[in-house]
């Protein structure tokens, strides 16, 4: 076993995933046992985003062409993949009739499936030397405005965007990506009182709201949703 791998980061990861499992293998019903699981699983995404603003946490970009470095680094070793596992979504795509230019978009944006992750990972890469600055309050400002006008649109099915947008701009997870850094540079020794009502207080109102949009517009189990943010603080 590398000695340099943090278990305890592998345990989290490993949650996340069996999560993303759950999510995708989920059949919504109009209850409330229903909804209570779909919201206990929608930490997945947000605790990858953590854990990546946390491996990132102390990275400098003093070095004169470090953030190219940086980039080409990073970026390739998870945008090659996504192209890999992403072809036969192209060729599907092709074969059922989408147009060619919609196809290869989706192909080289990460639009098919799930890869909507990669393109947001990769938006935080480059956000990341511009925005490591900013006072924690404008990530949460971000992440709210964001979610306001992108996702809850969608929610009220005022229209029915594509994974790519619903989830794939990284303005959406930006306050998650923030706060594994802020993790990283913590003293981790302060009381956990707090935190858990936030979150018993976060999950009730994901709960909650979740009913409230499943029932009036038959939307809104995912987790971009205020409550959620709530629930999936993470602290």
């Amino acid at each position: 076993m590398n000695p340099n791998r943090n278990i305890y980061f592998d345990f989290v990861k490993g949650f996340a995933i069996l999560c993303v499992i759950g999510i995708h293998t989920f059949i919504p019903e109009k209850n409330v046992s229903s909804l209570s699981i779909r919201q206990l699983l929608n930490c997945a995404v947000p605790i990858f985003f953590a854990c990546s603003g946390y491996f990132l946490a102390n990275k400098e970009f003093k070095a004169k062409g470090s953030s190219l470095l940086f980039y080409r680094h990073q970026i390739l070793k998870i945008y090659i993949p996504c192209l890999i596992w992403s072809f036969p979504y192209l060729l599907l795509a092709m074969r059922n009739g989408q147009s060619l230019l919609q196809s290869f978009l989706y192909f080289f944006l990460g639009g098919f499936s799930i890869y909507y992750f990669v393109l947001a990972i990769i938006q935080m890469y480059f956000y990341l030397p511009i925005y490591r600055d900013l006072n924690r309050g404008w990530y949460i400002l971000i992440t709210v405005i964001s979610t306001l006008l992108i996702c809850y649109p969608a929610h009220m099915s005022i229209y029915s965007p594509p994974l790519i947008v619903d989830g794939g701009i990284a303005l959406l997870w930006i306050f998650f990506f923030d706060l594994g850094r802020k993790i990283r540079r913590s003293r981790r020794d302060y009381s956990l009182t707090l935190p858990v009502i936030m979150t018993l207080l976060g999950f009730l109102l994901s709960v909650i709201e979740s009913s409230y949009f499943v029932d009036t517009y038959n939307n809104g189990y995912g987790a971009n949703k205020l409550s959620s943010y709530i629930y999936i603080h993470l602290e």
